[in-house]
Order: C-alpha cells, then structure tokens, then sequence
C-alpha cells in the first residue's frame, strides 16, 4: 500500500515538472467533537416516572449514535438528527451541525429512590468519542392518574365516573375527590391494578392501586367545572390531577298557571298552582309575596301532561305545585305572587303574576279618544264606562294634570250588563259617561287625558290615554302705529289685531323692553275672522290702547305687542316709532289765506335785510306752518317757548360747557325758566345769540355804570349803534348786577313783553313774527326771521339727549272751495278789436275756456261771464261774479300792455295779483306788460272780490298776434296766469 502511494505521488511529480505547474502544499486539519446536555441539571429532582435526555452532538466525520447510560450501565440509544439551526450558527464547519439534536426519555420508576448518575455518550463516525455526565436525584413522591375523565369533555349522564389509580413508596392513605376545587369526598381505593405492578413494582400495594368514585351531576349546575383527584400516602405527601368536563343540562323551567296575570280578587284563598322541572330535579319551590318568602309550596303532583312534553327531565312526571294564600289577610290594592324553583343542583328559576285584591273593585275603561288621536278642532270627545260594587261617585276629568271638569256616568250599557254579571246591574245598566273638552288652555303637541273615577265605597282609579293636540299658528298685526312713523301728539294710539288657536286672553304693550299696560281686546274685526276662518274669538280680535307719550324723550322709541292665548303661547310684533315731541294745536278761526291776506293788507312785510316789500307769495310760504313742521330744523318754529317740564340740567350742561359766563348756568336758566315762564332752551339760544357764546363785554362784567359791574344777557336795550352803552344802562336800571340776576331778570323782561304778553302772548317762534292776536305787535319784520332762528336752536337740541319738548302749531280753518270768475270780454256785437287776422272777442274766449281748465283741476270753482258768442253788459258780469261769491274776478283783454287793478287802502289783493300776473307774463319775452291802478274802469270797481283786468298781449303787435295763434304758446301762458291765481285762491 505504501509502495503504491509512492508510485503515485512521483506520477503526478513528473507531470508537475513536465507541464511546468509548481507542486500545491496540502494540509489536512480534524475539528473536535463537541456536544451538549440541555434538558438535565446537574443534581436535579426528578418526582414524575420519566426523565428527558435532550441535547445535541457534532462530530467532524459525523456523529453515529448517541448513547444513554444510567449508573454506569447501558440503557439504550437516544434518537439522533433533529434539526438544531442555533447549532448550525455556532458550528457551521462541523458536518450535520443543523441536525445535531438527540433526544430519549427514560423511565425512572424502577429506579430506587436516591441519586443517579445519566451518562450521554456521542460516537463519531470515525470511532471518536464525546460524552457529557449528570446527577439526578430520585424522590418517593406518589403517583397518581386519572383515566376515566377526557380533559374538556361533555358530560350529558346523569353521573361522572372517575376512575384511575394512585401509588406511593411509603403507601396510599385516601384519595380525595373536588369538584370546582370543593371537596365533595373520597374515592373507594384497593381496586386491582396487575398493570401498575409490572411498571411500578417496587410500590408498596401497586397491585391494587386502582380508585373509584361517581358524581351526582344533579348537584352540580350545568357547565364547565374542574374535576380534581388528590393522592395522599400514609407519610402526608400528596399529589394531585385534575380534568375539566363540561356539563350538559336542559333549561330548567318553573310556570305559574294560576292566578292569571292581573287577576282581581274579592276575599277568596289564592290557589297558587304551576308546574316546575329540572334536569337534577326540584329541590324546592319556594312562594314570594311582595318579594317576601311566604311559604315553600307542596311540590311532586302528577302531571302526566308535563311528562309528555318534558320526558328528558327528571321527575317531570310529577312536576306539579299548589299552595294557597289566604288574601283576606293581604291589603286592597296590587300584589305580586313569584315562584321560585330550586334544582338539586342550585339552579334557580322563578315565575311572577300581578294581582289586585278587592272587593268587587272599580273597574272601567277609557275608550275614546283613541290612542294617539288627532286634535285639531279645539274639543276632545270622551266616552268610556266605570262600575264598582257599591257604584260610582263621580269623574273627574283631566288635561295635561290641569282639572278640567266633573261628569257622572248614566249612559245606557247592556254590555257592560252582559259582561259583568256579578255587578250589581242598577249601575252596569248605565255604566257609560260621554263628555267634551276644549284644548284653549293646553298647549300644541302631546297631551294628556285623565280620568280619575271615584267609587261611593271611596276607591279611586285612573285610565289616561294620549292625544296629539294641532293648533293653527298665532298671527298678530299691529296697524297704528306703522313702522317707523313720527309720532307728534301727547299720546300714541296702537290699534290691530291677534289671532291665536285658543283665543286671545289678554294682548301686552312694551315700550323699549318695558311693560306699559295691557291693551283692550275684543274689538270686532270681521275682515280679519272673514280672511282668517276659524280662529276662536276671530271675529273679536282687533286690539287697542291709547299709550300715554307726553313723558317721551326725543328720537327712536320701540313699541312692542304680545298677544298671549289662554294656551300660554304667545307672539309678539314690534314697531319703531320717532318721538318727535309733544304736540298740541292752536286752532284759528280763519282759513291760512285769509291770515295771508290779513298779513299782506297790514304791510311792512320785507324779505331779508332789505327794505323791499315782500310778495304774497313769499308770505304764504313763511306763514304757512306746512313748509315746515315736517322738516328736521322747521318744526323748532313750533317749539313752545313757554316754560313746560322735561328739560334735563343734564342737557343745559352740555350745552353751556366752555360758553364762558354761561358755562355752569344750567341750573340758573332752568330757575329762570321755570319762574318766568319761558323755555329755558329758548333763554339759552338767546343768551348764546346776544353774548357770542358768553363772552361778550355785555356780558361778561367788563362794563361799569356807576362804579357797579352790570351783566346783560340777553341783549336787552342794547339798540343798533350804541349796543353796549344802551345795554349795561338798561342793565343797571334793572340791578342787573350778576350773571345769575340778568339771566333770572331777563327771563322775566322776554316773558313779559313777549312769550307771555298778557294782551298779545306769543308761544313760538312763529307766534312771534306772525301774531294773529295783534298783528302790529311782531317780533321782527323779515318774512324769514322765525326760519333764520331755526338752525341754532336745532344746534342746540341736537347736544340733548334726553329731554322732552313740546310743539304749539297752527290749525287753520278748512276752506271752502274758492270760487274764480273768469270773464272773456267783449262778445256778441262787441267785436272789439280785429289785427292781424284775429277778433278780439274770439280770443278772449279761448284763453278764457284754457284758464279755467287749468284752474278746475286744481279744484277751483270755476264761472265764466259768457261760454258763448253773445253780449253781455258790464253790468251783468259784475253781477254774475258777485252771485257767484267769487274771491277773485279776472277780465281777459288782448289788445294792451297793462294789467289793470282797482286802488284800495284796505286791500292790497288787487295789486298783489296784478304784479303776480304781470311777472308770469313777462316770463315769456313776448309781451311787455306792467301793472297800472285805475278807478275808471266798471267791471274793477263794482265787483266786491279783488279783480285784475289783464292783456295777454296786444293783438295789434304782428309778433304778438303771431304767438296768440300758436296753440302751444296759449296753453303754456295760460297756464302760468293760471297758477298765479291759484297761488292767491288756496
């Protein structure tokens, strides 16, 4: 052999050298076995009969057994090859590293009880040999098993059979058996058992190791449990095992037959009988009463029926119970009966009724409305029965709890005879009662029917039953005052009208959130029931109240209604009203254009600071209150300049603040207001006016007059030129020798002569330019003088805010309808004159007929001297005006330049119209015209109304007569006349 290997490696020497190839250097290198013993600790007590040897064992040519050695003796060869990949990590170069495991369990019972040596011992396929050695210590524990019971299984017998054997060194003393860890006994021990011998024979009495024990499932509820065997030997030692079982029952059942549910009784023994079954059969039934133990309830007779039904049970064939109750001794009124049925194996399942004990007790029935029902119409009809032995006393009748009346029965019903026999038949005859409410005083939505019934024998029952109450919608409208009106009288009249479903019980008035009073209702309003049907007191709905607003401040004020109905609902509307101050009307019995006339006729009227006269028209436009009470400025001119209460020192304050002297006055000028009469805004504007915002020399002490400080602060004698000479003379005079004097002594100079003049007073700014009492006793001359006071007196109320003013505005008879005679001259033979193509009398005519009609839609009377081509005297038109009681008379002309009026001392009408004409012509550029007096012409003279005699051009002019053909131009001019006129008439 070794020859042949030398012959070898020569060989392959010779080829090395002959190819050139260097020869390769090998080594060889072997791994060492390794091995390893996880499952046995060195000295460890070993008390069950088997022990497990696991490891695992590598070896580099591969491991070939593994062999198991106890005390030094073979015992057998472990299992080899398992799969070992944490091995494999470790070991990854040995051969089968990753199915290295080895595994063997040894039998220790025939060991003797002591330490033992286990030896594990690895040959490798190359005859190497690893092994690894532990000590094991062997106890004298007993053993025990139980055979009969499957871990988890279903018990459906009657009885549980447990069976096994249990065995110790030192001998068994009892084995113990526990259900659910309860003892409950112990087993029968010594049963033969030759099969525990052979494997454990150096056992004291293995031979009869076997024990027995059967448990009644009866006594146990069904379910799972825990069956658990204890060996215990005759040193104390013990050991136990346990299995769990499931047990397996039917439903126990328990039924009470008799009473029925709500049965009523009168004075009779209550038989409580039922029946009751268990899979472990009853142990007791036991009787409750008002959840009280009565009694227990004789329990075990036939009932075959049960039987039949419920074979699978025990004893259900006889399964019956009884017991009765004496409930003569139970209280009237409702009581409940429970059976309680108890198994052998503590289950319990129980059964109840509801009873009422009485003496032929009340009973009854509510049978309309139905449940849930619809109401809608206001009423709710009810009907039903009652009966009681000894009959019924009354029925009350309830809403939502609220006690709407009392009603008796006395309806025929042979039913109810029929149906309750054992009931006197005097009061089931006529059991029934039928009755209606109203839902006025319920609110929409669910509600609620009560009746209470009270029997003569003093018992009380009560049935109820639910509606569905439907309302229409509440609606409320406020008529006066309308949304943002003005308010200008001393009271505020609200007017309108509610509706609610139930009727309207009383409507409230608030003023910015507070409440003032309640308004009278029931006023009949048949447009609003005629529009809104159905409406309880429909057509009595309107509302009114007449509010008190004399106290009110100036500005925006909130005035808001609620109506409630007798249901308690309620809606409520709101109306924003402007507080324009306390109003009250002077009356004059004249007409404004007779107080115009009057006005014009007096004279001295200007306009501005001019010595031209001012016109009718700009007299009738400052006199007539109508320009100005709307306005936000204009209605100052009716401010009552006498004093009233509401002026706040508060708002004085804020005025008079940083006005020199003045500032700090307030209290002064509403002192000298109240004394004196006068307003103290008005003495403030005029104090601000005359001392320049109170820092005038007048004023302020500056000025001395006999070694005396005067003050004046109004203004009082000091005339154009002179002023503050004139004024601090009239100051001294008066002893005017402080502000506070002259504010105090002032007031009373201004009452005096003017606000309060005791022949002429004179209440307002307007009273005072235009003094209808005495005409020559004017403050002033300017038509505009009142109007130029207006801005700062505004100025000044604008800084108040909580003060209370009072208006005083005039209220002028009506008039009647003015009557205008219109005279077209000439006519008939009287041509007079004829240029230029046109007759005179022709075109008199028709600027006649085109007057009038612009003058009779403006609602004026119209009379004509001719409406034909006829002659008529001068003499006749001067009478059919003055019949005719015209209040002007105007003669057409068409060959002049002038408009004619008659010259009077008393009236100046006459010219007034004549100018107001004349300028409307001349308007136009085409006619020159003026005016001219003159007593010689008839018709002006003897008619008893103011007349004009006007030219509306010269025919005898071509350019004249050309425009008095054009039709355009006529009505254009006419129109214009017209308007004059009118101006004059209204």
């Amino acid at each position: 052999m070794k020859k042949q290997k030398s012959l070898l490696i020569l060989f392959m020497s010779l080829i090395f050298m002959f190819y050139g190839i260097a020869p390769i250097e090998v080594h060889t290198t072997t791994l060492p076995p390794r091995m390893a013993l996880d499952s046995l600790k060195n000295n460890m007590v070993v008390s069950s009969d088997e022990l497990l040897i696991k490891g695992w064992a590598i070896n580099s040519s591969g491991v070939d057994k593994v062999n198991i050695y106890v005390d030094g003796k073979f015992k057998a060869a472990a299992s080899y090859g398992s799969i070992r990949s944490d091995v494999s990590r470790l070991y990854p170069n040995h051969m089968n590293s990753n199915k290295s495991g080895y595994s063997y369990k040894l039998s220790v019972v025939t060991l003797k009880t002591g330490t033992h040596k286990i030896t594990v011992q690895a040959v490798g396929r190359n005859k190497t040999i690893a092994s690894i050695s532990r000590y094991f210590v062997v106890t004298n524990l007993p053993k025990v098993k139980l055979e009969s019971i499957k871990d988890n299984q279903v018990i459906e017998n009657k009885s549980i059979s447990v069976k096994g054997w249990a065995i110790a060194k030192a001998g068994i003393n009892k084995v113990k058996v526990f259900v659910d860890d309860k003892y409950i006994g112990s087993a029968k021990y010594g049963i033969k058992r030759s099969d525990i011998k052979k494997l454990y024979p150096s056992y004291i009495n293995s031979y009869q190791s076997g024990y027995q024990y059967t448990i009644d499932i009866n006594k146990l509820l069904a379910g799972r449990h825990k069956i658990t065997v204890q060996a215990i030997d005759k040193k104390g030692v013990s050991i136990s095992t346990y299995k769990y079982v499931t047990v397996k029952k039917s439903v126990p059942i328990v039924k009470i037959e008799t009473p029925i549910e709500g049965y009523i009784y009168d004075n009779v023994n209550v038989l409580i009988k039922g029946w009751a079954v268990n899979d472990s059969g009853v142990k007791a039934v036991n009787l409750y009463l008002d959840g009280k133990y009565l009694a227990k309830a004789a329990y075990g007779a036939s009932r075959p029926d049960i039987f039949n039904k419920y074979s699978q049970y025990r004893n259900s064939k006889y399964s019956g119970f009884t017991y009765k109750i004496d409930i003569r001794k139970l209280s009237n009124g409702k009581h409940k009966i429970s059976v309680e049925a108890v198994g052998n194996d503590g289950s319990k399942v129980s059964d109840s009724r509801n009873v009422e004990k009485n003496k032929l007790v009340t009973q009854g029935a509510l049978e309309k409305p139905s449940d849930g029902a619809d109401i809608d119409d206001g009423n709710i009809t009810l009907t039903g029965w009652a009966i009681n032995k000894k009959g019924i006393k009354s029925i009350k009748v309830y809403l939502n709890d609220k006690y709407k009346k009392t009603i008796y029965v006395g309806v025929s019903r042979s039913d109810i005879v029929r149906k309750y026999p054992e009931y006197p038949i005097k009061y089931t005859s006529a059991s029934g009662y039928s009755t209606t409410i109203d839902t006025y005083t319920t609110r929409a939505g669910k509600g609620v029917v009560k009746v209470v019934v009270t029997a003569n024998d003093g018992t009380v029952k009560t049935y109820m039953k639910t509606v569905n109450i439907i309302k229409k919608p509440a609606k409320l409208c406020i008529d006066t005052p309308k949304v943002n009106d003005v308010v200008k009288e001393s009271t505020i009249n609200i007017k309108g009208w509610a509706l609610n479903d139930s009727g309207i019980k009383e409507v409230q008035v608030n003023l910015d959130g507070k409440f003032i009073s309640k308004a009278t209702i029931g006023i009949v309003r048949k447009d609003v029931n005629s529009k809104y049907k159905s409406y309880r007191f429909g057509d009595k709905s309107g509302f009114e109240y007449t509010m008190d607003s004399s106290t009110l401040s100036i500005g925006k004020h909130t005035i808001t209604v609620k109506a409630i109905g007798y249901d308690g609902t309620y809606i409520s509307s709101s109306v924003n009203v402007t507080m324009y101050g306390i109003v009250q009307y002077r009356s004059y019995p004249v007409t404004l254009k007779s107080f115009v006339d009057m006005e014009l006729n007096k004279g001295g009227n200007v306009y501005g600071n001019t010595a031209v006269s001012a016109s009718r028209s700009q007299i009738k436009y400052y006199m007539n209150p109508a320009n100005f009470w709307n306005s936000e400025s204009g209605k100052y001119m009716f401010l009552k300049l006498s004093y009233f209460p509401g002026i706040s020192k508060a708002d004085l304050n804020t005025i008079l603040k940083g006005k020199g002297v003045l500032d700090g006055k307030e209290s002064i000028f509403l002192q000298a207001g109240k004394e004196s009469n006068v307003n103290p805004i008005y003495l403030v504007s005029h104090a601000l006016l005359e001392t320049g915002n109170g820092t005038s020399k007048l004023s302020n002490g500056s000025l001395v007059v006999n070694g005396k400080k005067v003050y004046n602060m109004y203004g009082i004698g000091a005339v154009d030129g002179n002023a503050n000479t004139a004024g601090a003379q009239k100051a001294y005079n008066e002893g005017w020798y402080s502000a506070d004097s002259a504010i105090l002594g002032g007031a009373k100079f201004i009452s005096a002569n003017y606000v309060n003049n005791r022949y002429t007073p004179q209440d307002t700014l307007y009273e005072m330019r235009w003094n209808y009492d005495n005409m020559g006793h004017q403050y002033a001359t300017d038509v505009r003088w009142a109007g130029n006071q207006l801005i700062n007196i505004k100025r000044l109320v604008d800084l108040m805010s909580s003060s209370t003013f009072y208006y005083k505005v005039p209220k002028f008879k009506t008039p009647s309808t003015p009557v205008v005679t219109i005279d077209a001259a000439y006519g008939g033979n009287e041509t007079g004159v004829t240029a230029n193509g046109i007759t005179e009398k022709n075109l008199t005519k028709d600027m006649a007929v085109r007057i009038g009609n612009v003058l009779k839609k403006s609602g004026i009377k119209v009379v004509y001297t001719r409406s034909n081509d006829s002659t008529v005297s001068v003499d006749q038109r001067v009478s059919i005006s003055n019949t005719a009681g015209s209040d002007y008379f105007v003669s057409i002309q068409a060959h002049d330049k002038y408009i004619y009026y008659y010259p009077s001392s008393k009236s100046k009408l006459g010219s007034e119209m004549a100018k107001a004409i004349n300028s409307a012509i001349n308007t136009f550029n085409i006619s020159k015209t003026s005016t001219k007096e003159t007593k010689n012409i008839t018709i002006l003279s003897k008619t008893n109304s103011p007349a004009v005699l006007l030219n509306v051009g010269d025919i005898r002019d071509s350019d004249q007569a050309e425009f008095l053909t054009d039709s355009t131009y006529k009505n254009e001019i006419s129109k214009e006349i017209a308007n004059q006129i009118i101006d004059f008439v209204k």
